[in-house]
C-alpha cells in the first residue's frame, strides 16, 4: 500500500471514532447556517434580515 493510501485509510478509521455525527453536524450548522437561521434555529440570525427570501424558523420542523 502506498504511504498516502495508508494515511487516508488510517484517517478514515480514526476521525469517525473521535467525532460523533452530532458534533460534526452542529459544527456544520454553526459554520454555514446559523448566520441566517440563528444559533437556536428560530430564523433570527445575524444576517437574516439581509436575505432576499424569508429565513424559515427551523424550530417548528
Amino acid at each position: 500500500m502506498k504511504p498516502i493510501s495508508a494515511l487516508c485509510a488510517a484517517l478514515a478509521v480514526a476521525i469517525p471514532a473521535t467525532l460523533s455525527a452530532e458534533t460534526v453536524g452542529e459544527a456544520e450548522y454553526m459554520n454555514h447556517r446559523a448566520t441566517g437561521h440563528g444559533a437556536s434555529g428560530s430564523g433570527d440570525g445575524l444576517f437574516a434580515e439581509l436575505m432576499t427570501v424569508p429565513v424559515p424558523d427551523l424550530t417548528h420542523i
